[in-house]
């Protein structure tokens, strides 16, 4: 197959196809020699991206301080950081893959605020959960995935049309 992102073949001119994504993997494996900060410096430097103030709103979002080190944060902590590294260049498209997971209900909601907040800017945002309650809340559209296959897309408006079955038997269910 073929992938390219703007126009970048993801093979043959991979960085530049990065510079157009975020990404958050479900399991994260950060810098623990590092402070939040530090950590997120890098990869913006990485990036080629300039911080700006943005960087202490998300963190006064996300209740994070983000001069502690690494090795000292919880895991939700952890999170937030990588969340942070996420959603700060306002890349043209976002990708999370359980980008919930070891969040508080309130941080969680901060989160697909932000979510939501990135596709109104016209980022897209692609989301991978297993918790419905998100998807319904954060997502226009809905893919469901089967052993690496596409079985279904639809939008999240004729998902929520009520639909009515009616089906006859030809003879009794035993």
């Amino acid at each position: 197959g073929h992938a390219a992102i703007a126009g970048h073949d993801c093979w043959s001119d991979s960085l530049n196809a990065r510079r157009h994504v975020s990404y958050l993997p479900g399991e994260l494996r950060l810098y623990e020699n590092m402070t939040g900060i530090q950590l997120i410096e890098f990869l913006s430097d990485l990036r080629q991206h300039v911080l700006t103030e943005r960087l202490q709103k998300l963190a006064r979002l996300f209740d994070i301080d983000v001069q502690r080190p690494l090795a000292q944060m919880s895991s939700g902590m952890k999170r937030k950081v990588a969340l942070m590294q996420v959603l700060l260049p306002e890349t043209p498209l976002v990708i999370l893959d359980e980008p919930t997971n070891t969040l508080d209900p309130n941080m969680r909601d901060q989160l697909l605020g932000q979510l939501s907040e990135a596709s109104k800017r016209g980022q897209g945002v692609l989301f991978s959960s297993h918790v419905l309650a998100e998807v319904e809340q954060v997502c226009d559209r809905v893919a469901i995935w089967q052993q690496g296959r596409l079985v279904h897309w639809e939008s999240m408006r004729e998902l929520r049309q009520v639909r009515h079955v009616r089906v006859r038997l030809s003879r009794a269910v035993e």
